[in-house]
């Protein structure tokens, strides 16, 4: 939606922050998401 890498990774951390634990796995997942679409570009 227009948004940067840096962008959607300041975000993640964030959430990180705010969510705590439980918000690891969904990060955690997120960065590994953004690593493969890096690799497919």
């Amino acid at each position: 939606m227009g948004a940067t890498e840096q962008e959607v990774a300041e975000t993640l951390d964030i959430g990180l922050l705010m969510g705590g634990t439980l918000a690891a796995k969904s990060v955690r997942h997120a960065f590994w998401v953004m690593g493969e679409l890096r690799k497919g570009a």
